[in-house]
């Protein structure tokens, strides 16, 4: 699994960077092999708003995160644990778009990523064998995406 996250974290990056110069990419390349290590908790302590107003995003970055919200608002919290897995590869899909489509840059890539980020670590936690497990992942994967339109809108 942390395969898994360290090639989502690199394509995260490299799509969101693809324009800069051969320098700068190197750069960005080891400043992303060393952000593997860096903490990537649930806590939204560094998130806020630009200068009280939200973050422009492109409308593919929106339209990734209603996917995913429209996905949880209507999955059955009592599914089976195989519904569960289905959900995961659903999410898992829509956060790939996410970021192969992303174009935010500076400070609002910065943000996007303090929201978006932390739902690897809970979607995997869909997969658990307990039913317990799994319902929290659910419950949290929940409340970090209803914080995105308080953050972000399409530009």
């Amino acid at each position: 699994m942390k395969s898994l996250s360290a090639i989502l974290i690199l394509l995260f990056f490299v799509s969101c960077g693809s324009e800069k110069s051969d320098d700068a990419s190197k750069k960005d390349k080891e400043s992303k092999e060393n952000h593997e290590d860096h903490d990537h908790g649930s806590s939204d302590e560094s998130l806020h708003l630009n200068d009280g107003k939200r973050w422009k995003v492109n409308p593919e970055t929106t339209e990734g995160v209603e996917k995913m919200t429209t996905r949880i608002g209507s999955f059955d919290l009592n599914a089976p644990t195989e519904e569960y897995q289905i959900l995961f590869d659903s999410l898992d899909s829509d956060f790939r778009y996410i970021f192969k489509m992303c174009s935010a840059e500076g400070e609002a890539h910065d943000q996007l990523h303090v929201l978006l980020f932390p739902l690897r670590g809970m979607f995997n936690k869909l997969k658990s064998p307990e039913e317990d497990v799994r319902k929290k992942a659910f419950e949290n994967i929940k409340n970090q995406l209803v914080k995105y339109p308080d953050y972000f809108e399409s530009n």
